[in-house]
């Protein structure tokens, strides 16, 4: 989609609906961005430099002091720092083993650290992060870098959320015991408001996003998910305070969709199954599409038809069912099957009648079982591995049929309070699970729909719905986005 500066914009509003209090300081007059140096939504950045050379102190909870810094002659690119004020806190819980794999247990300690922190940003664009960037055992300080593909102020608020590795612990070698009743919730900033942070003096304006896709950009590789950025929506210019007046879904008052569109980096997505175009040629082409695995591929499949149905608006709700709807020549089946069992799954003449294959698995396993890392890794090396053996002999199988795409799904970040005595869900281990089923996804030939990277951005959204789907929320849009693209069954007008 294209992405326009604009002026006048004014997400105050839309910030008290969110956090019920930011005021109005993100109101402002903002000019179109003139340098080219400047950030874009479209653009990739350079890493961040290591020259952070000035810091804002922000008032914290006295258990930990919490600063930005910044290099002053670049736009919005930071490090949010948060150390322990007693260091002896991390000297305590070096003594703790989070797991008895050994090469697991020496990640979790170099790299996340005891503590848990839920870093977020809202303005000019929306991020969240829950592992840090790097992590200082001797300083027991906890680094969390930023490069903003927007210029323009952003508002920060940090959550702490686990002590003693809770985020990431798994004490048993078979199975990891629930957690204690945590996350803890408590804000380290010293507001009940986000803070304002306005580190681009040499950018005037802020970009949002429209809604045809940027002619300039080659069309995205849609074997993998690109890195994108969450920036204001259209929406965000308007003038109000209630969001039921633009249909946006809301809990409690506050809009869980609709502020903001994520926009691909360097590439366009540009395919008739896009909102807005006309989706027959995604039906023209007979194709059978199979989805295997718990409740996040049966609401992609929900949500696809939803969209080539026409249906307004997006999915604000789920069946609970078996599915099977038929639109056009395009047919979807949905196989409950959230471990892995893959009952009768594991005959290839079956898994042969299919012209494309969607798996999506290890949810189930962290949220009811507690599985251990090893054991998630083991159940998706053979399941991968058995379906990607099965598609070898599709050809034979099913000829003068094209050949069969498997798509493997990421898992979306997740969050809920209620369940987390009897839930190991939290999301160091969500995101390492992934970035293991990613590696393994691709050494076994499946192309990654990486829902983890659309959904971590708006994780708070999620939050706010059931803790656990994206129904109701920004994410939803792109990922059936990407979905049909991989299919290949829309063409690219």
């Amino acid at each position: 989609m294209l992405v326009a500066s604009v002026a006048l914009i004014s997400i105050a509003a839309l910030l008290v609906q969110r956090y019920g209090g930011v005021g109005g300081r993100f109101a402002a007059s903002l000019l179109p961005i003139l340098s080219s140096s400047c950030p874009h939504p479209t653009r990739t950045r350079p890493a961040l430099s290591p020259s952070l050379t000035r810091a804002i102190d922000l008032p914290s909870h006295s258990s930990f002091s919490v600063a930005v810094n910044y290099d002053p002659d670049a736009c919005n690119a930071f490090e949010v720092s948060i150390t322990r004020s007693d260091k002896s806190v991390c000297a305590t819980a070096s003594t703790i083993v989070p797991s008895k794999d050994e090469d697991l247990a020496r990640y979790i300690k170099a790299s996340l650290g005891p503590d848990t922190f839920e870093v977020r940003l809202e303005g000019a664009e929306r991020l969240s992060q829950h592992v840090p960037t790097r992590f200082n055992t001797e300083a027991c300080s906890y680094h969390y870098g930023f490069q903003l593909n927007n210029p323009g102020r952003v508002y920060l608020h940090i959550s702490h959320l686990f002590v003693d590795y809770h985020g990431y612990r798994e004490d048993s070698p078979h199975v990891a015991d629930p957690f204690p009743d945590q996350p803890l919730r408590h804000s380290v900033l010293d507001s009940k408001t986000p803070v304002e942070l306005s580190l681009c003096s040499m950018c005037e304006g802020i970009n949002i996003a429209t809604s045809s896709p940027a002619p300039h950009l080659p069309q995205c590789d849609m074997r993998i998910t690109p890195p994108g950025t969450y920036v204001p929506s259209p929406l965000a210019l308007q003038r109000t305070l209630n969001p039921l007046d633009y249909g946006l879904p809301t809990i409690d008052g506050r809009p869980l969709a609709g502020l903001y569109d994520w926009t691909p980096q360097e590439c366009r997505w540009d395919h008739a199954g896009l909102r807005g175009r006309d989706h027959a040629p995604c039906l023209t082409n007979p194709h059978r599409a199979l989805f295997v695995g718990d409740s996040h591929a049966r609401v992609l499949a929900e949500a696809t038809a939803h969209r080539l149905l026409n249906r307004q608006g997006m999915l604000n709700v789920t069946v609970k069912a078996g599915s099977r709807p038929v639109m056009g020549n395009l047919t979807f089946q949905v196989v409950w099957d959230p471990y892995a069992e893959f009952s009768g799954l594991w005959d290839c003449p079956f898994l042969a009648r299919y012209d494309s294959v969607l798996f999506d698995v290890g949810t189930h396993s962290l949220a009811w079982h507690c599985n251990a890392t090893s054991i998630y890794t083991t159940l998706l090396r053979s399941a991968l591995q058995g379906v990607a053996d099965c598609a070898k002999q599709a050809p034979t199988l099913r000829p003068g049929r094209p050949a069969q795409r498997l798509l493997f799904l990421t898992m979306p970040p997740h969050f809920n309070n209620k369940l987390r005595k009897q839930d190991c869900r939290t999301e160091p281990r969500i995101a390492r699970w992934n970035e293991l089923g990613r590696d393994l996804a691709v050494e076994f030939g499946w192309d990654v729909l990486d829902f983890y990277r659309l959904a971590a951005p708006i994780t708070p959204d999620i939050y706010l719905g059931d803790g656990t789907h994206y129904l109701k929320t920004d994410a939803i849009e792109p990922l059936v986005d990407q979905y049909l693209g991989m299919l290949g069954i829309c063409d690219g007008r």
